[in-house]
């Protein structure tokens, strides 16, 4: 498909769908920390502790990029 094989494909849109899950689980873990109502500090330690996930992958993904792995 215009000259990449799947193997780059993949490897160019893998780190956009990966992030997109994680980014429905913060949206999901909101939820339902408003339905239990678990109070405003477990939700901002919850919300706090999937942002560490989610910027830890992306730094991951932009330390691949910059050492050309």
């Amino acid at each position: 498909m215009w000259g990449l094989s799947e193997g780059q494909i993949s490897a160019f849109f893998l780190p956009f769908g990966i992030g997109a899950i994680m980014l429905f689980a913060v949206i999901m873990m909101t939820e339902l920390a408003l339905k239990a109502r678990i109070g405003k500090r477990g939700t901002a330690m919850l919300l706090l502790v999937m942002t560490f996930g989610l910027s830890s992958f992306m730094a991951k993904v932009l330390v691949q990029q910059w050492l050309q792995l």
